[in-house]
């Protein structure tokens, strides 16, 4: 097989054409003959992403398996915690994004606040879906949580505790 490293450029080169069939055909190539590398399973999740017809688990599965040979690779932990918010994983998106922030200290306040962000934007119109009036005051509850956990999130990003934060906003005009 020729330099894994020229292959994976032409997957690479198909996905940034925007060929992500063909993309996927080219990692599923890969994958037969390197089954030990990352970055081809990461590319093939990557590129199955831009398929609707692409099975949600076979992605996951992808994922799984390039965070299973690299599991400190913050872009693959980051990608799959951003797939895992499309798909309204939630808790594995959590996971994920608290696992990059673990991972690097320096930018650690990114990782939670991106989450908190997504978290907080994604998870109450997810819940939409349920609202009936019989189910409205507890999806209203549930959302009153969701908006709870972000912002004690985005406080530990800033590192500020809830009565410092209380003290700032209370001096916004």
């Amino acid at each position: 097989m020729a330099d894994i490293t020229k292959e994976l450029a032409k997957a690479e080169e198909l996905m940034n054409q925007g060929e992500f069939n063909k993309a996927a055909r080219k990692y599923k190539s890969l994958i037969k003959e390197n089954p030990d590398v990352s970055e081809i399973y990461f590319g093939l999740a990557s590129a199955m992403e831009f398929n609707p017809k692409a099975p949600t688990e076979d992605i996951i599965k992808n994922y799984e398996q390039a965070l299973k040979l690299d599991p400190e690779n913050i872009n693959i932990i980051t990608s799959y915690g951003a797939f895992c918010l499309d798909m309204g994983k939630f808790d594995k998106a959590e996971e994920c994004y608290m696992k990059a922030a673990d991972l690097d200290d320096e930018n650690d306040y990114r990782y939670i606040s991106e989450f908190a962000i997504e978290y907080a934007k994604r998870a109450p119109e997810n819940l939409e879906r349920f609202v009936t009036p019989q189910t409205k005051d507890m999806v209203n509850k549930k959302k009153a949580d969701i908006y709870k956990k972000s912002l004690s999130l985005i406080l530990d990003a800033l590192s500020l505790s809830p009565e410092k934060a209380m003290g700032i906003i209370k001096e916004i005009k």
